[in-house]
C-alpha cells in the first residue's frame, strides 16, 4: 500500500512539474514582449489572478550599500485583481527604506528567501502600509545584484498551493534579468532625452550669439592672401593680436592635417568663384593643442571686371555641439545595444524542469547569430545543470528552413558531445509540411508534437514513467 502511495504522489509531482514548466514558459514569452513596468508586472500578475490575488506590485531598488545589500526600494508598478493598473498615488507609501521594513530584510536575507504570510493578523512581519490579510513578496537579482522585488496580496487569510511558490521561483530569475535591463534601458533613454535638451539649449545659444555678432567673421584681401579685417577670430583661435596678420597660409597651417587637403580645395574652388558660396566643417589645433571643431560659411566678392578680391564669412566653433552629439550617438548605440542584449537573453532561456531535464523554448526567428547563441546557451545550461536530456521547444518558432534545420541539428550534436540527449518538440503543421517540401532529413532526432510528449519521452530515457492509478 505504502509503494502505491508513493507512485501516486510521485506521479502528481510530475504532473505538477510540467504545469509548472509550461506555465512558465508562456510568463517567459510575456516578459521577452514586455516594454515598460507596467506589462511586466501583469506578465506575473496575470498567474497569481488565477489564484484570486487582490493586488499586485514591482518595486525597483534605486540604492545599494557599499556590501551591495538593498537600501532603497522604489514602487514602479501596481496592478489590482480585476486586471487594471492602479497609480501609485493610491499607496500611503511608494518610497521603502529597507532599513525600516522587517518584510523587506528578510525577502533580501537570502538569495532563495520569500515572504510568505497567510495570515497577517498573527504575523510579525506584515506590511502596514497595504490592508491586506495574505502575502507574498520575493527578490530577485541579476549578475549578483539586487534589482527589484515583487508582492502579490490577498484580501482574505490563505494557504498558498506549491504549485504557485514552485512558477515564482522559476520565473524569478528570468524576472530579475528582465527588470536589470528594462532599468539600464529606462537610464540610459533619460540620459539621451537630457542630453537631447541640452542640445536643444546650446543651439539657441548659439543662434543668439550670431544674432549679437559672437562669432568670429573675416574678410580676406584675396589680392594680397591676408586678412583686411577680423572681429573676435584671434581670440577664438587663441592669437596673440599684436603678431603679423594672419594670412590664409598661416590658417591653412592650423587646420588639422586629416582636414586640410578638402578644406584647402573647398577654399579655392569658391575663389576659383566656381562655388561663390562655401561652407566647410573641419578641425583646428590651437596653439595649446586643442582640437577644436569647426564651422566657416563665407563668400567670395568680385569686382566689376568678374575677378575675386575678397573673401567674407563667419568663422563658428562646434566644438561643444559635436561633442555632445558624439555623447548622445554613444548613448544611443548603448541603447540599442542593450535592446539587442535583452532580447537575445529573453529569446534563449534554460528552464529547469527536473533533476537532469531542461527545457529551452524557442520563440521568433532564427538567424546565424542567434543560432550561435541558443547552441552557446544550451551547452552553458547543459553544465550548469548537469543535464541528461535536453528538449528544444520550437512551438513559437514561425518557419523551419534548410539553414534553421542545420543550427538545430549542429545544437543537437552538439549536446551530444556534452553527453545529453535532445528531443525537439512544438512542430506545427505547417513546420512538418516545409520540413517535408524541403527534403530537410531529421531523421536522427527524435520529433515529438508537443511539451508534454516531450517530458514523457524524456522521463522515460532516464528510466521514470508516469501512471495513472484509477
Amino acid at each position: 500500500m505504502s509503494t502505491l502511495l508513493e507512485l501516486e504522489q510521485r506521479i502528481a509531482e510530475l504532473e505538477a512539474s510540467q504545469r509548472c514548466a509550461e506555465i512558465t514558459a508562456e510568463i517567459t514569452q510575456k516578459l521577452s514582449q514586455a516594454t515598460d513596468d507596467q506589462s511586466i508586472l501583469d506578465a506575473v500578475a496575470e498567474l497569481a489572478e488565477q489564484y484570486g490575488v487582490a493586488m499586485s506590485t514591482i518595486g525597483y531598488i534605486t540604492e545599494l550599500d557599499a556590501d551591495g545589500r538593498p537600501v532603497i526600494l522604489e514602487g514602479a508598478a501596481i496592478r489590482g485583481g480585476n486586471g487594471q493598473p492602479i497609480p501609485l498615488r493610491t499607496l500611503p507609501v511608494t518610497t521603502y527604506r529597507v532599513a525600516e521594513h522587517p518584510g523587506l530584510q528578510i525577502i533580501f536575507a537570502s538569495d532563495e528567501a520569500f515572504l510568505i504570510i497567510e495570515n497577517a493578523a498573527e504575523a510579525a512581519a506584515k506590511d502596514n502600509t497595504i490592508n491586506m490579510s495574505a502575502h507574498i513578496n520575493m527578490g530577485f537579482k541579476a549578475e549578483g545584484q539586487w534589482t527589484g522585488a515583487i508582492g502579490l496580496y490577498w484580501k482574505e487569510p490563505r494557504t498558498f498551493p506549491p504549485e504557485l511558490l514552485n512558477i515564482l521561483a522559476a520565473i524569478r530569475p528570468i524576472l530579475g534579468s528582465v527588470i536589470a535591463r528594462r532599468r539600464l534601458l529606462r537610464d540610459l533613454e533619460r540620459r539621451v532625452d537630457e542630453r537631447t535638451a541640452d542640445l536643444r539649449e546650446r543651439e539657441a545659444q548659439l543662434k543668439e550669439a550670431q544674432a549679437i555678432g559672437g562669432f568670429g567673421s573675416f574678410e580676406v584681401n584675396l589680392l594680397t592672401g591676408k586678412l583686411n579685417w577680423s572681429n573676435q577670430m584671434y581670440e577664438i583661435l587663441q592669437l596673440d593680436p599684436s603678431q603679423p596678420i594672419m594670412s590664409m597660409e598661416s590658417f591653412n597651417e592650423m587646420v588639422h592635417p586629416d582636414d586640410r587637403e578638402n578644406f584647402v580645395q573647398v577654399m579655392e574652388s569658391a575663389i576659383r568663384n566656381t562655388t561663390p558660396t562655401v561652407k566647410a566643417q573641419y578641425r583646428l589645433i590651437l596653439a595649446d593643442g586643442q582640437i577644436r571643431y569647426m564651422t566657416t560659411q563665407a563668400r567670395v566678392t568680385t569686382d566689376e571686371m568678374g575677378r575675386p578680391v575678397k573673401f567674407t564669412g563667419i568663422l563658428q566653433d562646434m566644438t561643444d555641439r559635436r561633442m555632445a552629439q558624439i555623447e548622445r550617438e554613444q548613448l544611443q548605440q548603448q541603447v540599442i545595444e542593450a535592446q539587442r542584449q535583452a532580447l537575445q537573453d529573453l529569446s534563449t532561456p534554460i528552464i529547469p524542469i527536473l533533476d537532469r531535464i531542461i527545457v529551452m523554448p524557442l520563440i521568433g526567428a532564427i538567424d546565424s547569430g542567434r543560432a550561435t547563441d541558443i547552441t552557446r546557451t544550451l551547452l552553458r545550461g547543459i553544465s550548469n545543470y548537469r543535464a541528461k536530456v535536453v528538449i528544444l521547444d520550437i512551438t513559437g518558432v514561425p518557419m523551419v528552413d534548410t539553414g534553421i534545420a542545420a543550427h538545430l541539428n549542429h545544437t543537437v550534436q552538439a549536446a551530444r558531445l556534452k553527453g545529453a540527449q535532445t528531443l525537439v518538440t512544438g512542430i506545427s503543421d505547417s513546420v512538418a509540411e516545409t520540413i517535408v517540401d524541403l527534403g530537410i532529413d531529421w531523421g536522427s532526432t527524435e520529433i515529438l508534437n508537443t511539451l508534454q510528449s516531450g517530458l514523457v519521452a524524456a522521463l522515460d530515457r532516464l528510466g521514470l514513467r508516469i501512471e495513472r492509478i484509477h
